[in-house]
């Protein structure tokens, strides 16, 4: 409609971008419109080929994003870098550079409520847009200053871990420490695993994007990360890979007693990665292991959540293992 508001015409234009009606999307889209909702309409156009005025777009969201100064304002580095692949994609290697510098120059000066992970966050960013723009020097010379930046933090939970602090530990674990992940990605591995600070499912995920090693699930099953490897069987299921996943399900149950999670979670995943390898049988077992150890939880509520968990995970695994 003609004298359909901004509001509704953005809406519009975001469903029209899911189903990829890219020119339709552009179309509707309020010239004072959301400058995300644009700058995702102009990476899809971008995807086309060369766009001036979609590279405009994408570089005037990053800069509005970068300037917002609100407490509760938070930056997704996940969605950024893939504006700035997108940018780079297009030959604007130039602006995902400039860009770069401002997440350094961010980093340096943060805001007066950003932290040191913060710090260290913009410092990842930055070194992930100059791998983007090809400038790999920069980008190391970005990551390692962010390493800085967050080893005080880690040698002050180290000291509480060593004073017996409660939960210091855990602190520790879950610390976000971007910059070895961004010198990881830029190709300096051995540099980047020996901070110790890359989580096993976090280097897989990267090794996939960048291809700076070879994935290896060996590395989240040594970790021990059950919950993690739900990433990669929903990958797994979505490719078809059956072999891939029969591969997986055996280095998991020969590994299923080192794992510390409860009984009823880790027989039910077991039995989703059987499924996904098409065993049936096998899948069954898993889920009648877990039925039994329901026996156990003495709470009433918390048992017929996992109950009804455990039923709609049964039947998708027999509908996958039939696949």
């Amino acid at each position: 409609r003609g004298d359909a508001g901004p509001d509704v015409r953005a809406h519009v234009a975001e469903r029209l971008l899911w189903r990829d009606e890219i020119d339709e999307a552009s179309r509707l889209m309020p010239a004072n419109g959301d400058l995300r909702l644009a700058a995702r309409i102009a990476v899809a156009r971008l995807a086309r080929g060369a766009d001036p005025a979609a590279v405009t777009a994408v570089v005037r969201w990053l800069q509005h994003d970068l300037a917002q100064t609100s407490a509760a304002h938070a930056v997704w580095p996940e969605e950024v870098t893939r504006f700035l692949r997108a940018l780079a994609g297009a030959g604007a290697q130039a602006d995902v550079r400039f860009l770069a510098a401002l997440y350094l120059e961010r980093s340096r000066a943060p805001l007066a409520h950003e932290g040191t992970e913060t710090r260290a966050d913009w410092a990842a960013l930055a070194s992930d847009a100059f791998r983007i723009a090809g400038d790999f020097d920069a980008a190391d010379a970005a990551g390692r200053e962010g390493l800085q930046v967050i080893d005080p933090l880690i040698a002050k939970w180290t000291r509480r871990i060593e004073a017996g602090y409660p939960d210091a530990e855990s602190h520790l674990h879950f610390l976000r420490v971007a910059p070895a992940r961004a010198l990881y990605r830029a190709g300096r591995v051995d540099e980047a695993l020996a901070t110790g600070r890359i989580r096993a499912m976090d280097r897989w995920r990267d090794a996939n994007e960048t291809g700076v090693e070879t994935p290896d699930i060996g590395w989240v099953i040594a970790e021990q990360d059950l919950a993690g490897l739900d990433e990669i069987k929903a990958a797994l299921i979505a490719a078809g890979d059956r072999a891939g996943a029969g591969e997986l399900y055996e280095a998991l149950t020969a590994a299923r007693d080192g794992f510390d999670e409860p009984e009823v979670f880790r027989e039910r995943e077991l039995g989703l990665f059987a499924a996904a390898a098409g065993r049936g049988e096998a899948m069954r077992a898993h889920f009648a292991r877990a039925a039994a150890a329901l026996d156990a939880e003495t709470d009433p509520e918390a048992a017929a959540l996992a109950a009804l968990e455990l039923a709609c995970d049964w039947r998708r695994g027999e509908v996958m293992s039939e696949v």
